[in-house]
Formats: structure tokens, C-alpha cells, sequence
């Protein structure tokens, strides 16, 4: 009888919260804002509901970000202090603010800006977080995004280093 069931825990999308939705397959994964982001095979940037006690995170097919109308590839996501890094196959891009509450209503993140143009992260990019800001590979190098958002190039290529020591590597085996 029903009875039994008044003290069950209330279905996740009473209140009007948004229902889940699996989202595709992806590439990378941060969490920032309470949040985990994931940069999709799709080129877009899928984010959670926020994190609330006793609840799975969750994704609404409501909670996605495109880049360049989903033309250029998305290879890899870092917080930056207030703002979240997306490195593009062709560019960079952050966007800021708190994001919608789990209803899906509030002020949402910003739109999406560009603060690396021409400098887009490489396949398989490394990036570190660290005190002064985040560290990503380009083709042209390593760069460095300040916690104040000014981008600064700090190390040459590593191509011809890595090609010569795989072949050291490759002629000892």
C-alpha cells in the first residue's frame, strides 16, 4: 500500500528540478563551482546540476555549452580560479559566474570569451593548475594563463626533443 511509501526519500526531480539525461561521450572532465564539466565528443561542454547533499550529480540536456556553434574541437577543461578554462583545437575560452540552480532558473554562466586567439591547446594537452594560473601545451609552446586571465608564452616547442630522444629510445630496444 502507499502508506509504506511516505517515508521514501522524494523522487530527484520533485521541485521542478531537471531530469537526468546521459550525456556523450567525452574527452575530458574538471570540477569547478561545485559542478563537473565534461568536454564532449559532441564539441560542447555539458555541466551538472550543483552538488547538493544526498544527491547523485546530475546532467540536463538544458545545461550545455557550444563552441563556435560546435565548429571547433574541444580538447581539454581547468578551473582558473572564478573562471573555467576551455581549451579549443583553435583557440581558448573561459566562461564565469555561478550557473542556473538545479531547476534550471538563475543568472546562468556567462557567454562563452576568447582570452588565448590562435593559441589552441594540442591533442592530448597536458594542462596543470598551479598558484599562478594554468599551465597548457600549444603548437607554439607552453603557455600560461594567469589567475588574472594574461595569457604569456613560457617554453619553446619540446617537438624535437621528444623526436630525439624516441629515437635514442627506439634504437636501444
Amino acid at each position: 500500500p502507499d502508506s509504506e511509501l511516505e517515508d521514501n526519500p522524494f523522487l530527484y526531480t520533485t521541485g521542478g528540478i531537471a531530469p537526468h539525461i546521459c550525456p556523450p561521450s567525452q574527452y575530458d572532465v574538471a570540477v569547478w563551482k561545485d559542478r563537473i564539466f565534461l568536454a564532449t565528443t559532441e564539441n560542447t561542454v555539458w555541466f551538472s546540476k550543483p552538488f547538493a547533499n544526498n544527491r547523485e550529480a546530475g546532467f540536463s540536456d538544458s545545461f550545455i555549452r557550444a563552441v563556435d556553434n560546435r565548429a571547433e574541437k574541444i580538447r581539454a577543461l581547468c578551473p582558473n580560479l572564478e573562471h573555467l578554462l576551455i581549451f579549443g583545437a583553435r583557440n581558448g575560452y573561459y566562461m564565469s559566474g555561478d550557473g542556473p540552480t538545479a531547476t534550471g532558473s538563475g543568472p546562468g554562466f556567462s557567454p562563452l570569451r576568447v582570452f588565448a586567439p590562435g593559441q589552441g591547446a594540442i591533442d592530448g594537452t597536458c594542462r596543470a593548475e598551479t598558484p599562478v594560473g594554468v599551465f597548457f601545451q600549444t603548437s607554439q609552446g607552453l603557455m600560461l594563463c594567469s589567475r588574472n586571465m594574461q595569457l604569456t608564452h613560457k617554453g619553446a616547442k619540446i617537438e624535437d626533443t621528444i623526436t630525439t630522444a624516441n629515437r635514442a629510445i627506439d634504437a636501444h630496444v
